[in-house]
């Protein structure tokens, strides 16, 4: 097992919030973001669930899926949103803004997850 590996495996182990789910992989994501100024509902925490015999069997080798449809608000979306959500509130920190309108353009789950965040 990679090295690299470990350090994430390990970090699923940590009892921090804001390096759970989508930021356990903080150092892709988001690395100028402090760790306090994320918000973290649980995005990206979802389990991967092993597929049935037929798919692994069509496929050649064990298949498995990502359950996005857990997430907060039922969405895959929610792993951008918040990105985005902790990214506004590291900027209204950093910068002390007073006062802030967030836009989201959408169809739908997009929106409803920058709702939920």
């Amino acid at each position: 097992m990679s090295t690299g590996r470990k350090f994430f495996d390990y970090r699923k182990m940590l009892n921090i919030a804001s390096l759970k789910g989508i930021f356990r992989f903080y150092e892709f994501i988001f690395p100028i973001i402090p760790l306090e100024d994320i918000i973290y509902l649980g995005e990206g925490d979802t389990p991967i669930v092993k597929s049935n015999p037929e798919l692994s069997a069509f496929i050649g080798k064990e298949f498995y899926v990502k359950t996005t449809g857990l997430n907060p608000s039922v969405s895959f979306k929610d792993r951008g949103m918040a990105s985005a959500v902790s990214f506004i509130n590291y900027m209204i920190k950093k910068f002390k803004i007073q006062e802030l309108l967030g836009i989201c353009a959408s169809t739908g789950d997009t929106s409803a997850s920058a709702l939920f965040t």
